[in-house]
């Protein structure tokens, strides 16, 4: 078993901040804290981190009791886009998710049953970007990240296809 680095444990850290604030929506460093067990000093750091990153933003702020206002954060969904791809036998299918996770825009074409190959199916993929990317006058840096879902049986040790 391959031990973790301080960069891997970062990550990991980083990455339950994020899902802390995808699932309150919006969210204080003490809720951040609580919900991920996190020390305050961590979240602190990484919550200014995604700040200056652009990926949180400030929400505003909630009286405490006593001392200053309290600071809440979401994710900043104007930073970026996602592209979901859905490739089934019939339809290949791409989404345009804000990083929010809201629905911007979607472009589906069919898909002829039976009759793909993989450079079709490639290109029937790039044939929906196009316009998905020009109605939204998005650029390729715009786009963040993208997933693709396609229908088969998965080999779960080996991470394949069978």
């Amino acid at each position: 078993m391959a031990t973790k680095t301080s960069k891997d444990i970062r990550n990991e850290s980083r990455f339950m901040v994020l899902r802390a604030v995808y699932s309150f929506g919006t969210v204080s460093r003490a809720q951040i804290a609580a919900e991920t067990g996190l020390s305050a000093a961590t979240v602190t750091t990484l919550v200014g981190e995604l700040l200056r990153a652009g990926v949180l933003r400030e929400a505003g702020r909630i009286s405490s009791r006593g001392g200053r206002p309290t600071a809440t954060f979401q994710v900043d969904a104007e930073r970026g886009r996602l592209i979901a791809v859905d490739v089934a036998e019939t339809y290949v299918r791409l989404d345009l998710y804000d990083l929010g996770l809201g629905l911007v825009d979607r472009e589906e074409i069919e898909l002829e049953p039976g009759a793909q190959t993989i450079d079709s199916v490639s290109a029937t993929i790039g044939a929906a970007l196009g316009p998905l990317l020009s109605r939204n006058a998005l650029r390729s840096e715009d786009l963040l990240h993208a997933g693709v879902s396609m229908p088969g049986q998965v080999d779960a040790e080996q991470g394949v296809d069978v």
